[in-house]
């Protein structure tokens, strides 16, 4: 795939983090982990760029979400294919039980619904 200068920069970050020490699971104040970032913003190389260096495909957040359903929420269809080909599931459930699926459609995020 052709990467944007944004998407190098990414990729260059993410190395340069991974190499430095980071926790690519870590979670922020903001029930955040650069996974859940980078699902909600459609990035999909760098999406499996995190799994590659260890991120967990199917992390539950604080909140009770997971990359999938933040993916699905955004409407993120290419980033909701990426974290799937990583083995992401589109059968998990969250605190309210419901899948990522379920969040899209509520969403109004067909397209996304259909990837799943």
């Amino acid at each position: 795939a052709l990467r944007t200068g944004k998407e190098e920069l990414a990729a260059a970050a993410i190395d340069a983090l991974v190499e430095r020490g980071a926790t690519v699971d870590y979670e922020t104040a903001e029930h955040h982990t650069a996974l859940i970032e980078a699902a909600s913003l459609g990035l999909a190389d760098s999406l499996a760029q995190l799994v590659a260096h260890g991120a967990t495909p199917d992390y539950e957040a604080t909140d009770g979400k997971t990359a999938l359903m933040y993916a699905s929420e955004a409407g993120q269809a290419e980033a909701i294919a990426a974290l799937v080909a990583a083995g992401a599931s589109a059968n998990y459930e969250n605190k309210d039980g419901q899948t990522a699926f379920l969040m899209a459609m509520v969403a109004g995020r067909s397209d996304a619904a259909a990837v799943l």
